[in-house]
């Protein structure tokens, strides 16, 4: 980051303007490729460990010696910088690696042999079709997602003998749309280099996928190719992206499907939204019920991260909810000064909102445990960054509402660090990236990243330890299953604390400000660990 920054005063560019851009630079001891980006514009950043950075323009792209500066590694950013997103080779094919698929060096050690070849899936094909850059237009300035995405008529039926899954539906929008793209990722070991990806025109909204190589249990994540340049479900990787998602797999009878083969686009696309009023203004929040569900069942909350949305899907927490009896609900955080949803916890761009999302969630959790008959002991809340920074105020300011807080990528702000005074304090777990550049793990005691003062996770975790009087540490590696994905996690447990309490760190190496499991590390399903550590304290 600090590289693009210099060489955007260098060279005065404008990272608002519509552009698409490279930058290569020289960093000794250091080998990075990244980009980002869409029909607003985007970077392409390479950067070698030596100031040579010789490319051999004979070799074969695919090889083992390219790996390390490879012509195929500089295109695959830029395809970033113009929106693809993670997408594997076919092994169908034989066609080689895929240009948006893993790197050189991983591909060939899970593909052996002389198999030098690298292409273009079709899927991204489709998806540049509609860039600004390849219709002659001059860069798209402020591209936006469609207000509205539905989806009718939704079928997912197995074919060819149970070999193959074939999807069909038609969309709707308020904003035209060429084609569709569904990537398949694989739910057992696979990161999203190696998901797979089909395209198909759209005939007037409607459409029909066949997905030829289905992996044993995975997720058909569904994304539409807008004239505007935008790719719904696009970005880095579709994972996260998506609103519309099928999960599978595959039995002695074909496959199974969830939802299940034929369902309405109101059960997919957008669950629906519910009303209080907090404060003196409507609050929105999204609930879901397993069929069947218990009286006095747990509830979980589930935050969003700042400028998104309540959505379901982004987290995989309702398959767990299902599985293991509780009702999850997803608030919706009203917008700021910027225009952006999130939670006040006191950054310095939120000092003129009145919204107390405090009294809101506690509010929130107060009506549903009276209306649904949810358990009031058993009320949890974990959140995603910003969503995280407001389970760390919950725990010190409504711990009798909250019997525990499981922050992902979330920190503790200076102010609260400083003013917390819980007489009953709550077990709390952290998931966190060491290299997460969002919220820094090491903290910022100088507001240099713009979110105001926060302090290091260590030492979050470290006051909640105390405060929970907690006499024993565990200390584990757990198993590296993924090792594409550069990061792998080691869990620290503070044990024996007042009232059975604990404190949880997963501390994930090399790890960025993700949902580990849906993005980033795949060693993990944060949801699943998250009902772990509450079902540890239900009462």
């Amino acid at each position: 980051m600090r590289a693009i920054e210099s060489a955007t005063k260098q060279l005065l560019l404008n990272r608002k303007s519509p552009a698409t851009w490279w930058i290569f630079y020289h960093s000794p001891g250091v080998r990075g490729f990244q980009g980002a980006g869409g029909p607003n514009g985007g970077v392409a950043m390479n950067a070698y460990q030596t100031g040579e950075s010789r490319i051999d323009l004979d070799a074969e792209l695919a090889s083992p010696g390219l790996a390390a500066s490879s012509i195929k590694a500089i295109i695959h950013e830029f395809g970033h910088a113009l929106g693809l997103p993670h997408i594997g080779p076919l092994p169908g094919l034989n066609l080689g690696n895929s240009l948006m698929g893993p790197i050189n060096r991983v591909y060939w050690k899970r593909v052996p042999g002389n198999d030098p070849k690298v292409y273009l899936n079709k899927a991204c094909a489709v998806m540049l079709k509609t860039h600004p850059l390849f219709r002659n237009q001059p860069p798209t300035k402020g591209a936006e997602f469609p207000e509205k995405v539905d989806v009718e008529n939704l079928k997912v039926v197995a074919a060819d003998g149970g070999k193959s899954i074939t999807v069909s539906g038609k969309m709707r929008s308020s904003l035209a749309a060429q084609s569709i793209v569904i990537v398949d990722s694989s739910r057992n070991r696979y990161g999203d280099y190696w998901s797979r990806a089909y395209s198909a025109p759209l005939k007037e909204g409607s459409f029909t996928v066949v997905i030829n190589e289905p992996f044993e249990a995975g997720t058909l994540f569904l994304g539409f190719c807008f004239n505007n340049g935008i790719n719904s479900g696009g970005k880095k990787s579709f994972q996260g992206g998506s609103k519309f998602t099928i999960e599978y797999r595959q039995t002695a009878d074909g496959f199974e499907f969830e939802p299940a083969d034929t369902f309405k686009s109101e059960e997919l696309s957008k669950a629906k939204e519910r009303t209080i009023q907090s404060g003196g203004i409507e609050r929105t929040y999204v609930l879901h019920l397993p069929e069947g569900l218990a009286e006095n069942a747990p509830l979980v909350f589930v935050l969003h991260g700042y400028g998104s949305k309540a959505e379901p899907e982004r987290f995989g927490m309702n398959s767990v909810a299902d599985a293991n009896r509780f009702a999850v609900c997803y608030p919706q955080g009203e917008k700021d000064g910027r225009g952006k949803a999130c939670w006040n916890v006191g950054y310095p761009f939120q000092q003129d909102m009145k919204v107390d999302d405090v009294a809101f969630l506690s509010e929130l959790a107060g009506y549903l445990q009276e209306t649904h008959g949810f358990s009031a002991q058993n009320t949890f809340c974990t959140g995603m960054s910003n969503g995280g920074e407001m389970c760390y105020q919950l725990a010190c300011q409504r711990p009798d509402v909250f019997r525990a807080i499981a922050p992902i990528a979330g920190l503790m702000m200076e102010w609260l660090y400083k003013e917390c005074e819980c007489a009953s304090p709550v077990p709390v777990m952290e998931i966190h990236g060491t290299k997460d550049r969002t919220s820094v793990w090491d903290g910022d005691l100088k507001s240099e990243g713009g979110w105001g003062t926060y302090v290091s996770v260590p030492l979050a975790i470290q006051y909640w330890v105390a405060e929970n009087r907690c006499t024993e540490v565990v200390t584990a590696t757990l198993p590296d299953i993924d090792k594409d994905d550069g990061s792998h996690v080691v869990v620290q447990k503070h044990l024996n604390g007042r009232n059975g309490n604990e404190v949880w760190l997963y501390k994930v190496i090399d790890g960025g400000n993700d949902w580990a499991g849906r993005s980033g590390n795949n060693d993990i399903n944060t949801s699943e660990e998250i009902w772990k550590f509450f079902s540890t304290f239900l009462k």
